[in-house]
């Protein structure tokens, strides 16, 4: 009897200690989380935008007094107001009169945002959070209401590894070669593939020639050039005198120079 008890004992021993004993992962639901976030009077040239965004976004945006905004998000399940809080945050953290906080506890904002980001991806990829916890929990997951703390625990203590990556590496046609001890013969190959390429007579493209109806085209016609040409483009002379156009008269005649018929005239257009 005293055996038999011993036995059953250790058995009992070894069923706790087995995986069977361990207790079942239960899923909780998340739980809503009211983060609110007050900034202004900003002298920054986004602050209409960023009052503007808060405005139209999904949380509940209130003017506690002159360029002094209050706006409450309500943190659930719903990837819009996890975005909504992360586009404000992306416009209002880095200014001074900015302040984020849950109750009466205060947030850093940078964490705030990037929790905001991360959350909202998950959602809209999985409905849930899928976020392994191998290398541990960021600061981020340990603000937001997605967070389940058994999986995180579970994941560090490495019950829920990543999965390994796979590479596939393949040898080249040369390296093969040199591993079987064939690369001579691989060489002499290439030589001989490289001067039968050499042999061969260089071929070359000829440009695409225009059609006979266009060459006679431009063969036909002619274009104008000479005097007549020169002539119709310049302006005519302004000076006429008695013979030719441009022309001045040389006579050393006393005659010519008393005369006044032979004096010459000048006409402008």
């Amino acid at each position: 009897m005293y055996f038999q008890e011993g036995d059953r004992l250790l058995a009992c021993e070894r069923f706790w200690l087995s995986d069977r004993a361990k207790p079942a992962f239960v899923r909780v639901p998340a739980m809503e989380r009211r983060v609110t976030v007050e900034f202004g009077p900003s002298r920054s040239k986004r602050f209409a935008k960023a009052v503007a965004a808060a405005q139209s976004g999904p949380g509940e945006c209130q003017e506690l007094e002159p360029g002094r905004y209050r706006v409450s998000f309500v943190l659930g399940t719903d990837s819009g107001v996890y975005a909504g809080l992360a586009h404000l945050l992306q416009w209002v953290r880095n200014w001074r009169a900015t302040e984020v906080y849950e109750g009466e506890e205060p947030l850093p904002g940078f964490h705030t945002r990037e929790m905001a980001w991360c959350a909202s991806s998950q959602l809209k990829l999985f409905g849930e959070c899928r976020f392994r916890f191998s290398y541990g929990v960021f600061p981020r997951c340990a603000l937001c209401p997605l967070l389940e703390v058994e999986r995180a625990v579970r994941d560090m203590l490495g019950e829920n590894p990543i999965p390994p990556v796979r590479f596939d590496i393949e040898f080249g046609p040369r390296l093969q070669a040199l591993m079987r001890g064939e690369l001579d013969k691989l060489d002499q190959e290439c030589r001989e593939a490289i001067t039968q390429q050499a042999e061969k007579p260089p071929t070359y493209s000829r440009p695409p020639q225009a059609p006979a109806s266009v060459s006679r085209q431009f063969r036909t016609v002619k274009f104008l050039s000479g005097s007549r040409t020169k002539q119709s483009r310049e302006p005519p002379s302004r000076t006429v005198y008695g013979s030719r156009s441009g022309s001045i008269p040389c006579s050393f005649s006393p005659a010519s120079v008393s005369s006044r018929s032979s004096t010459p005239m000048a006409m402008w257009p």
